[in-house]
């Protein structure tokens, strides 16, 4: 065979056993050793050497077999190549995907929390960062490889440093988050920044915190703003706190909502008890109306009395009752979409006092205390338009002591001052409040009487008349008793001016006397005694 087959032999000869395609056939061979079993050395094969058995089947009787299995393991490994080929190339494009993926949401997630003024670190076992984004160096001014490896207590304030320590720790404690943990740090240049963080805990398999992940964002701004706002409304509130007049804001309702140290001075009624209370609880309708009858119109504007805006004098009422004059002044303000009111409220009795001492003085008699002759008039010109305009009824009385003159020379001028002023008590008693007196001269007085026609007029002359008839006069000389002689006019047709009213009513004064005194007559024209 070595001759015969010497490239198969060389294959052969270099191992113990084997087999391959030869040039001819199929080669099976096996080396034959001392002891082997008697089936191996009785086997019938084409070759037989004393040491190798060789096993031979010709090319043609392998032709027809070799070429269907080479097709067909072709065929299984091209399908299973192709099989691999895909799923590598899914396997790839899906990595890819995924990577892309995350890639872009990290990137999402890191401009979301830069654009939010945010870095995002995480914390290990010692406390220490061992992850930070580079949004860090902007806020810190230090580089994440730089904080790396670094404490975040390494750049907290000394005055923040425990409280920041003590929140981390307890955090780590109880295995719980921790939010809006605001601190102050110190960054590379020294200056000195609010930072807010936020962090959630990092557990092992065993539940055991093994350091933080969270967000940390520069709130610098805000709390200096949040500051200033702060200054200013202490400052606000130190400057109401000083005044000296009340200060009130109201809503569209007119219910309270600040009210200040002086309001609670000024009206007796604290803070607490007038938040969300009407301010009108304090301002009675009867302390600012005269008389009793009170018109729809001034029911309505009173109603109003603090919806609307500027200045004016209006009587208020302190917790106690008593009633006072105040100057309000009210301001609009927009606010939260709504219309608000900003009023100040000043007690204004002391100045009252002084103007209606000063008016007192320039309107009334300082004898009697009636209204002298100047402001007679002048109410009289008012309530004869009054009386035109709305054609109303309007009578006047001229009143004359009779013998005055007697009384002061015989008691003297002390006891014919205290007559004056006994009469004017006594007038007082029977007129309303709407009923003008006045002393227009010596012992001349003068009563204007809206809304009284003749016939009334000469009800209350005669009333008057008969009460001072009746009256003792107490004077510094002793109980005296006097009469009085009325001239009563109205006005008409004939009687529409002042000026007429005043002649004709002294016209009838005259005709009294002439008649005897202690009389009452009526003059109908200015210039005609009827």
């Amino acid at each position: 065979m070595k001759d015969q087959f010497p490239a198969e032999w060389e294959i052969i000869s270099s191992a113990s056993a084997g087999q391959f395609f030869g040039s001819n056939g199929l080669y099976t061979y096996k080396s034959v050793y001392e002891g082997a079993p008697p089936a191996l050395r009785d086997s019938d094969v084409s070759f037989n050497e004393h040491w190798k058995i060789i096993t031979y089947v010709p090319s043609e009787n392998l032709f027809v077999p070799q070429n269907k299995i080479t097709v067909f393991l072709i065929i299984i490994l091209f399908l299973w190549s192709g099989f691999l080929f895909w799923r590598r190339t899914l396997f790839s494009i899906e990595k890819d995907s995924i990577s892309n993926a995350l890639k872009e949401s990290e990137k999402r997630f890191l401009d979301i929390t830069d654009a939010a003024g945010e870095f995002i670190w995480e914390t290990g076992p010692d406390g220490s960062f061992i992850f930070v984004t580079g949004r860090a160096e902007n806020i810190l001014g230090y580089s994440a490889e730089e904080l790396v490896g670094r404490s975040p207590f390494d750049f907290v304030d000394e005055d923040s440093s425990w409280e920041v320590r003590k929140e981390f720790l307890d955090a780590a404690q109880e295995g719980r988050n921790f939010n809006s943990l605001v601190s102050k740090f110190v960054n590379r240049d020294g200056h000195k920044l609010w930072l807010e963080f936020n962090g959630v805990p990092v557990m092992d398999e065993a539940g055991n915190v093994t350091g933080f992940r969270g967000a940390t964002s520069d709130i610098t701004a805000q709390r200096k703003a949040l500051q200033d706002l702060q200054d200013r409304e202490d400052m606000l509130q130190s400057i109401s706190d000083s005044v000296q007049d009340a200060l009130i804001l109201m809503d569209d309702k007119g219910l309270v909502h600040f009210w200040n140290p002086a309001a609670e001075k000024i009206f007796g009624f604290s803070s607490a008890e007038m938040m969300g209370k009407d301010l009108r609880a304090c301002v009675w309708l009867e302390d600012n109306v005269d008389g009793l009858e009170v018109s729809h119109e001034e029911k309505e504007g009173q109603s109003r009395l603090f919806s609307s805006y500027g200045s004016f004098t209006v009587n208020v009422r302190r917790k106690d009752g008593n009633v006072f004059p105040a100057e309000v002044l009210l301001s609009p303000l927009r606010r939260d979409d709504s219309w608000w009111v900003v009023g100040t409220i000043r007690d204004v009795t002391e100045r009252k006092e002084a103007e209606d001492a000063l008016r007192k003085l320039a309107t009334t008699d300082p004898l009697t205390g009636l209204s002298n002759r100047r402001f007679f008039m002048e109410r009289s010109e008012e309530e004869l338009e009054k009386a035109r305009r709305y054609n109303r009824s309007l009578s006047l009385l001229m009143l004359d002591i009779d013998f005055f003159k007697k009384v002061n020379d015989t008691y003297g001028h002390d006891a014919g001052d205290d007559v004056l002023k006994a009469l004017s008590v006594v007038g007082l008693k029977v007129l309303r409040n709407v009923d003008v007196f006045g002393r227009i001269g010596g012992e001349e007085f003068s009563i204007l009487l809206p809304d009284t026609d003749i016939d009334g007029a000469v009800l209350v002359a005669e009333r008057i008349r008969n009460e001072i008839e009746q009256a003792k006069m107490q004077t510094r000389s002793g109980a005296l008793t006097i009469t009085v002689s009325i001239g009563v006019a109205t006005v008409n047709e004939q009687i529409c001016t002042l000026e007429h009213l005043l002649k004709a009513a002294d016209l009838g004064l005259y005709a009294a006397k002439d008649a005897g005194r202690n009389l009452v007559k009526v003059q109908l024209a200015p210039d005609e005694l009827v």
